[in-house]
């Protein structure tokens, strides 16, 4: 019954200001609202800079309100700021043997998209998309319509020292999803306000830059009114893995914490507190043939410690 609330409330849901919220690990069970008029009035217009003149490039679709911004031969990096409704695609434009990832780096950006496609789709199967929220800023990607919020066909990356705050509101949609793995790293302070089915999805989960083992997650992560698993890394061949290095992440209103098959491990310096926990803390996906649970941090719910 708790899933078909948080659904129906999700669909009835009026755009209503209730934007920047406090990313501390506080309990809300209050679903968000977001006025669209009222963001667009305090983030102004929005603007793309290619960060490095030569290094990528994007079109601008305007009778489907849709940015497509090219991948490069070097990695591109394509600065966003301002309020924008619509959706953004990257993809390998000019058809590149060998391209790097992108890097989408949000300066005060507000991405608050209403339709019915993924918000920020990165459609190639190699590479990765790396989100950075800037220092000092606040940022939004809120997929106020039926789809998901982030999607990469490959990886996705989050980093950087500023304030993202995230949403999937409508449908069944994740907030995150990756067809391969998600990295956390840096410091960024995340909060995830409403997902309609899982906030992360993907393969392999990790809190720790891909390529720099010593750049681990120093941020926070705070997720609430999830109507699935805050982190659902459940794979069709049954390896799914989660493995949080560190970082202080809060759970509140979510059937499970974590979902996965083959590992979850929690090291010593990460902190995972949750509340309001419908279902067990970790479950075992439906591919598991044993999942290898191993808690060295602290993780509690509801102030009782979780063990393996």
């Amino acid at each position: 019954m708790k899933h078909s609330v948080l659904v129906l409330s999700f669909l009835l849901l009026p755009l209503l200001l209730g934007c920047g919220s406090s990313s501390s690990g506080s309990s809300s069970s209050a679903d968000p609202s977001y006025d669209a008029s009222a963001l667009k009035k305090k983030y102004g217009d929005f603007s793309i800079q290619v960060a490095t003149e030569g290094v990528g490039s994007y079109t601008y679709d305007e009778e489907n309100n849709v940015y497509t911004l090219a991948v490069a031969s070097t990695k591109a990096e394509y600065v966003l700021s301002g309020f924008f409704d619509g959706s953004i695609v990257i993809e390998n434009v000019s058809g590149l043997a060998s391209y790097k990832g992108v890097k989408l780096t949000l300066n005060d950006a507000c991405l608050a998209y209403s339709g019915t496609s993924v918000l920020i789709d990165y459609a190639l199967t190699d590479k990765n998309i790396e989100i950075k929220a800037q220092n000092g800023t606040y940022n939004y990607i809120l997929n106020l319509g039926s789809n998901v919020a982030v999607h990469s066909a490959c990886n996705i990356e989050f980093s950087g020292k500023g304030n993202l705050e995230l949403a999937s509101l409508g449908g069944e949609a994740h907030t995150i999803r990756a067809d391969k793995d998600i990295y956390l790293y840096s410091a960024p302070t995340i909060l995830v306000t409403a997902s309609a089915h899982d906030a992360f999805h993907g393969n392999h989960l990790y809190f720790v830059e891909k390529d720099d083992t010593s750049n681990v997650y120093a941020g926070i992560l705070t997720i609430r009114n999830v109507v699935s698993q805050a982190f659902d890394f459940e794979t069709s061949n049954g390896n799914g893995s989660i493995l949080v290095n560190s970082g202080k992440i809060y759970v509140d209103n979510a059937d499970s914490v974590f979902k996965t098959d083959a590992t979850l491990t929690i090291l010593e310096q990460a902190n995972v507190i949750a509340t309001n926990i419908a279902s067990d803390p970790y479950v075992a996906g439906d591919n598991s043939n044993g999942l290898a649970v191993s808690i060295l941090g602290s993780f509690t719910v509801d102030g009782v410690k979780v063990t393996a």
